[in-house]
């Protein structure tokens, strides 16, 4: 915005600017190399890096490469840059913050063109949390309220984990949650839990019991994806019993990086006999 004079002369033109006084020079040559920087990309987390990916012509004129570093802006305590390896995978160490640089070079009658650059990345994942685990008095059954479209027909979310992880991440809706509706049900007895991710990854729950003076656990449902479960009570003896809800992150991590996390309930009773 300080160019104040504009001169073609032959096959250049001359750029003087008056804040500060300089002279520019623009030839209609091809420089021999160029470098592009990315943006600053926020991961939300410390995170691993995947294979880059670049769409370009002649992609063997430009060289890849990344640096990370746990602070918003590149500083001495960020990485150096390294190069992107032949199968795409970058050098740099696990962090937070991530940026790419390409590197272009000409030959005689060929030049590099970039138009698009892909750089996956995994987060440390973290233990879901499980935050509250309530007992609900005997006798009251929990019911999931089903939604239903213009046409009468039931209506999914359709949105998958990975959507909802974006999601949730971006501001913009995610999975619902309906609460389930309160019912009186005789012999029920019902569980209703919250937990959270700091991935906001999807969770799957795993549902535990014990009688209060036993030591092993007995499944009671596996893979429950609502967050509260009602029993028939007169599926088990009378005595006093403990609940304990599992979450687990696996449907969105690998095998070998799900975490899980748990709560007890506190003790209650289950009593069907009549009095005498």
């Amino acid at each position: 915005e300080q160019t104040t004079v504009l001169l073609a002369s032959g096959n250049r033109v001359y750029a003087a600017s008056a804040n500060i006084g300089k002279l520019f020079s623009v030839g209609d040559a091809k420089a021999a190399s160029g470098t592009y920087e990315s943006v600053v990309k926020d991961t939300d987390a410390v995170s691993g890096l995947g294979k880059i990916s670049v769409k370009a012509q002649n992609p063997d004129l430009i060289q890849m490469a990344t640096r990370t570093g746990n602070t918003s802006a590149p500083d001495k305590t960020w990485s150096d840059w390294a190069a992107v390896d032949a199968s795409g995978l970058p050098g740099s160490p696990k962090a937070r913050f991530v940026q790419w640089k390409a590197v272009f070079r000409s030959e005689t009658g060929k030049a590099p063109s970039l138009s698009s650059v892909t750089l996956p990345y995994l987060q440390q994942n973290f233990r879901p949390d499980v935050t509250s685990l309530d007992v609900l008095p005997s006798g009251v059954g929990l019911v999931k309220i089903q939604t239903f479209n213009a046409s009468g027909v039931p209506s999914g979310t359709g949105i998958d984990a990975a959507t909802a992880r974006s999601n949730a991440r971006t501001g913009l809706p995610g999975v619902p949650r309906v609460p389930p509706r309160r019912v009186n049900q005789k012999g029920a007895q019902s569980f209703q839990w919250t937990a959270t991710d700091k991935n906001q990854d999807v969770l799957n729950y795993d549902l535990y019991y014990r009688g209060d003076s036993e030591r092993t656990w007995k499944l009671l449902k596996r893979d429950v994806e609502d967050t509260f479960y009602t029993i028939d009570s007169d599926t088990l003896p009378d005595g006093t019993y403990v609940v304990r809800v599992v979450a687990s992150d696996g449907a969105s991590n690998p095998a070998d990086s799900a975490l899980v996390g748990e709560m007890e309930s506190q003790p209650f009773s289950i009593d069907n006999t009549p009095p005498m």
